[in-house]
């Protein structure tokens, strides 16, 4: 019992620890950040958007979708502003 007890407490640090580092992780692109190439991030171009067909058998039954990719730019209203790049999945 004591070292499942262990295993709770060192899975709850953890978290903590992620979850006190993300805001150091993300990227403000608010302020001027740079990426690689060091162009501010309001200029940078997000990637296309990319769409993928397939096919699939479920329970004898052939099913065809497609998935797509890509990332959208929130942007502040009145400024035009950048706020954030979203990834998005879908099928």
């Amino acid at each position: 019992m004591a070292r499942r007890s262990r295993i709770g407490w060192m899975s709850f640090l953890f978290f903590l620890g992620a979850m006190a580092l993300t805001p150091c992780l993300a990227e403000d692109v608010t302020s001027g950040a740079k990426n690689a190439d060091n162009r501010p991030a309001s200029l940078r171009a997000l990637p296309a958007e990319v769409a993928t067909s397939h096919k699939i058998t479920i329970s004898g039954e052939k099913v065809a979708f497609t998935a797509r990719a890509g990332a959208v730019q929130l942007n502040e209203a009145k400024s035009n502003a950048p706020l954030a790049d979203v990834a998005f999945t879908s099928y």
